[in-house]
Parts: structure tokens; C-alpha cells; sequence
């Protein structure tokens, strides 16, 4: 019997052949699961075209076309049941008409653990998303930019061209041409009085209010996990690009080689930066005047063996001693976390007078500087807003790059750990901070506390998601907030031959940590910024004025020492 007529007629038709009531009734089921399937097939027909670039905050359209998508459950299937390769192979090759988004997958890519946990532990009120404020000295045109996105960053960059998948197993490719980068540039402009002229404080506030209100808006996971914001009414400051990223997609590192490779200078340019860091620690070390020996291999061995092993007791004492400590109690863990977050930034200083203050006083790194005066902020800003409170310490999170060579930053990912820093907020004497900043710094050092916390991560691959998420809540419980120093270049950059004046990144908070600190440095400055729950800090501006005052401080004093 042919069931392709409609329903009365296949109907009609059996009662013709004296079907009985039983098969009838047989019929009709078939008949309805037909339809269903029909149903179905509509209801995953959706349009993928192009719609205006320029968009408003909160608003996308939604078109239907003519290309079938995917059915969801196969999708979800396919994905659970793709084969573990490492996260630089290929899963499979998926055929074209296998698609997501009704775009065609070229090949599927493991996910890190470290991928998968920025997506696992995301949660409302904490957004995994990295974002950057590049400012221009002049207009970039669309069209250019359209262009360089798509030339510099899509075609180079696989993770900038893939989709993540709906049980976060892995990367679905795209070919470069199936990517409308059109969907993923808009353009906004800051609220201004026409009447009025502003000045170029007042439009970096306002900016910074705009940026504030949008830097944690969720990532569209039907497309590949980035946007690109131009805001183009901020005749003072200049021409601003506002770039948010997934942490899926990389790490600080990954951030500041992109921002290389989509300026003109190129990602050897980073590369070559970066490579002069790494030749410094490497010259620095004893074993370097035998490196061409046959016994340099195995002294080499020997002592990384021997230094994970003694590592992994030092690193087991000192996370046993901070449980045993217990949850940190402060004013920055003293409420609910809210999806509210404000985002600020520091002025420039002058990479120059930081150095200067650590050859002027304990050896001190860059790094150790910037730090000692966070300190020396977050002490003030205690004080204030919890002037009875006897705790004088709080805990960091400190991201630390796995990365050792030039050649492992070939592509864009996640290999960092970090490291639990605690901070004595006890003393107002920048100098005598300091010491105490720097002895706690080289401790860190000294033990592989990243390498064994990069490889703890790993329990993405094993626990459920509510075990994960409990572990990661404990962690989180003993973390005020979170620091990481990015170095992005030491030279002025161009884009499209426009000089980038200006260029400040921003850390996303993990779960239940209110607030995290970015310092990056470029052309020869160096920037401080700070991304804050409002509901815990709702004046983040205050620890930037805190924070200035104190590095001021400090590089008065040694400048003043440096003339006796």
C-alpha cells in the first residue's frame, strides 16, 4: 500500500480494501509518525544568510532559508561518540552535509582539558570571555576591516573559523569561506549630547561605561566564539575596536599573538619578542654552556625528574596548608556574585621607571613591582569598606604561560596553570611591601606548582560536571581575585598603516571570584585594568586611584634615592 496521499485518502482507501479496524488504526499511526518526521525537518530548516553588521545591543534577526539543518539528537550523538585524538589532530572528516548552523564541517579537533574546563565552569554571573581595547589613532574603513579579519585572522587562525560542539568534545572546523564575518562586526556608539563638547576624560568614561555594560554579553555558540565591536564616535580618544574571545579559543598569550598577527607587524613579530624572553632565561642558566654535549640530555633529565618529584611535595604542603587555612574572608568575598560587571583601566606608566624601581630595590621583577602596589590598593581599599576586619591577608590566582619555546606558539590554545599567592596587606611602606612581595614571588618560582595544577585539570576528562563545579567552588573559596600579566609588544603597532595609540586587555573572572586584575605591557608602557562584580566592588575605580598612588609612591622614592 502507498502511504504518499494525504491522510483522508489512504484512509478511504483501506476501508475500500476492507482493512479492519485494527489496521486501520495501524494506518494512522504510520501516517502521524510520517507527519512528525516531516515536522521535524521543517522545524531545523533554518537561513544562515547575512543580515546588517551594524546591530544593536541585545537584538539579532533570524531568517529562514532553504538549507536543512542537522537534526540536533544526531548532532549530539555524532559528537559524543567521536574518537579521542590529541587536540592537534583531527577527530574525523565530516562530510558536507554533516553541518552545524547549516554550514558544512570540514574536521572536528579535541578540545584541551583546559578548553573544556573554561566552558564547564561558566556560569551566569561569571562569563568565560577575554576581552581587548584596541583604540587607533584615525578611522580604519569597514571594508578594510572586514578584510583583515578575514586574510589575517579567519584564514590563520582554526579556532577563529570553528564551532564549538554541543557537548564541548571538540572544535568543528569550517572552511574560511563559510564564515560571514559580517556576523561578527558591529558597531556601537557611546550616548552623548550633541550640544555639548567633550572632553577626552569624559569620553573615556563614557567609554568605559558602554564597555562596561557589554564586555560579558554572551557569545553566540551557533558560530565560531569571537566579536569584534567598533565603536566610532569618540572623536578624542580615537577610532576603538573592542575585541571579546572565548577563553576556549586561548589563553593571554594566544590573546597578545593575535593582536601581533591581526596588526600589520605580524605574528613573527610577537614571536621574536617573545623569543628574546625566552633566549634571556635561557642564557641565565648553567646548563646552557654544555647544551651541545651528548651528557647535557641526561644531566637535564636527571634534574627535572628530580626537581618534579621534590616540586610535587613542596606543592602538596603548601595547598594542604592553604585548605587547612580555610576559605578567605574579606571584603572581597562578602556577597552573592551578580552577572553586573564593570571594567576600568589605569593611565600609562612608563615601563622604564617600574624597572628602575626593582634595580633600585631587591632585584625586583616588573612583575613584583605592579604586584606590590596592587597589594598596597587592595590593603586601602580593605581598610575603607571594612575598617573592623582583623584579616590582613588574601589569596591571588596567578596564571602562569607552560609555553618554552618560540615553536610552541604556532597556534592559538590553553597552556597555562597557576599558582595560589598569598598577600600580607599589613604595611602602607611601599618599600618594606616589596621585600615581602618579592620573597613570596621567588618561592613561587622555585616550585612546579603550575605544571602540577595545569595537570589537576584534567579531572574535565573524568568527574560529572556538578562534581567539577564543586571542586572548582572549593578552589574558588580561597581566591579573592585573580592576576595575570600579559606582554604584548614593546614597539608601536600599526593597523592598515593607523598607529595603535592605545591597547588594554581584560580578564574574566573564574566561578565565584568577584574581581581580576590585567596588567599589559606595550610600547614601553605599562596598564593595569580590572574587571569587578558590582556587587562586590562596585567602585573598581577606586582601586585604580589606590593603585596609582602607590606606584607614584614608590617610583618617587627610588627616583629620589637615584640622585644621592
Amino acid at each position: 500500500m502507498e502511504f504518499s496521499g494525504n491522510r483522508e485518502k489512504a484512509i478511504n482507501l483501506a476501508r475500500d480494501e476492507s482493512v479492519d479496524a485494527k489496521e486501520e488504526e495501524l494506518l494512522k499511526n504510520k501516517l502521524c509518525l510520517k507527519e512528525k518526521v516531516e515536522e521535524e525537518k521543517t522545524m531545523f530548516s533554518i537561513q544562515d544568510a547575512p543580515h546588517n553588521n551594524k546591530l544593536l545591543i541585545g537584538k539579532q534577526s533570524i531568517e529562514d532559508n532553504n538549507k536543512p539543518k542537522e537534526n540536533l539528537s544526531k548532532k549530539i550523538i555524532d559528537d559524543l561518540v567521536s574518537s579521542p585524538f590529541s587536540s592537534n589532530e583531527s577527530l574525523a572528516s565530516v562530510s558536507p552535509s554533516s553541518t552545524t548552523g547549516g554550514v558544512g564541517i570540514k574536521r572536528k579537533r579535541r578540545l584541551s582539558h583546559v578548553d573544556k574546563l573554561t566552558l564547564l565552569t561558566e556560569i551566569p554571573t561569571n562569563k568565560s570571555i577575554c576581552c581587548a581595547y584596541i583604540c587607533l589613532e584615525r578611522p580604519v574603513s569597514h571594508e578594510d576591516l572586514i578584510e583583515i579579519l578575514r586574510t589575517r585572522v579567519v584564514n590563520h587562525y582554526i579556532r577563529f573559523r570553528s564551532i564549538v560542539s554541543f557537548d564541548y568534545s571538540s572544535f568543528d572546523e569550517l572552511d574560511p569561506n563559510q564564515v560571514d564575518i559580517e556576523k561578527h562586526v558591529r558597531y556601537l556608539r557611546v550616548e552623548k549630547n550633541l550640544n555639548y563638547e567633550y572632553t577626552l576624560e569624559e569620553e573615556e568614561e563614557l567609554l568605559k561605561s558602554l564597555l562596561s555594560k557589554i564586555s560579558f554579553d554572551p557569545l553566540d555558540f551557533n558560530r565560531p566564539l569571537w566579536e569584534m565591536i567598533v565603536v566610532d564616535n569618540c572623536e578624542k580618544l580615537g577610532y576603538v575596536l573592542f575585541l571579546k574571545i572565548h577563553h576556549a579559543i586561548g589563553d593571554g598569550a594566544s590573546l597578545a599573538m593575535f593582536f601581533s598577527q591581526f596588526c600589520d607587524q605580524g605574528e613573527e613579530h610577537f614571536k621574536e619578542q617573545i623569543g628574546e624572553l625566552v633566549n634571556k632565561k635561557v642564557s641565565a642558566s648553567v646548563l646552557n654552556s654544555i647544551k651541545d654535549y651528548a651528557i647535557y640530555k641526561w644531566i637535564v633529565s636527571l634534574l627535572t625528574v628530580l626537581w618534579l618529584v621534590f616540586g610535587f611535595i613542596a606543592v602538596a604542603c603548601k595547598w594542604t596548608a592553604e585548605v587547612l587555612r580555610g576559605p578567605d574572608n574579606n571584603i572581597f568575598k562578602s556577597h552573592e556574585l551578580s552577572e553586573d560587571k564593570k571594567i576600568t583601566w589605569s593611565k600609562n606608566f612608563s615601563v622604564k621607571d617600574v624597572r628602575m624601581v626593582g634595580q633600585k630595590f631587591y632585584k625586583a621583577t616588573i612583575n613584583d613591582v605592579i604586584l606590590n602596589s596592587l597589594a598596597g590598593a587592595l590593603m586601602r581599599y580593605n581598610e575603607k569598606y571594612d575598617p573592623k576586619s582583623t584579616n590582613k591577608r588574601l589569596r591571588l590566582s596567578i596564571p602562569v604561560n607552560l609555553r618554552r619555546s618560540v615553536e610552541e606558539f604556532n597556534q592559538l590554545a590553553n597552556e597555562f596553570g597557576f599558582m595560589i599567592t598569598p598577600l600580607q596587606l599589613t604595611t602602607r611602606d611601599p618599600v618594606k611591601r616589596l621585600k615581602t612581595v618579592k620573597q613570596t614571588m621567588d618561592y613561587n618560582k622555585k616550585i612546579p606548582e603550575p605544571i602540577f595544577a595545569y595537570q589537576f585539570s584534567k579531572l574535565a576528562y573524568i568527574l560529572p560536571i556538578f562534581a567539577l563545579r564543586l571542586y572548582f567552588n572549593f578552589l574558588a573559596a580561597r581566591i579573592s581575585a585573580v592576576f595575570t600579566n600579559i606582554f604584548g609588544s614593546n614597539d608601536l603597532m600599526t593597523l592598515n598603516s593607523i598607529p595603535v595609540k592605545n591597547l588594554v586587555v581584560f580578564t574574566p573572572c573564574p566561578s565565584d571570584i568577584a574581581i581580576g586584575f590585567a596588567v599589559l605591557v606595550y610600547n614601553e608602557g605599562i596598564k593595569l585594568s580590572v574587571t569587578a562584580d558590582t556587587k562586590v566592588v562596585p567602585s573598581p575605580e577606586e582601586l585604580i586611584e589606590y593603585f596609582e598612588y602607590d606606584l607614584e609612591q614608590i617610583i618617587s622614592i627610588a627616583s629620589s634615592e637615584s640622585l644621592h
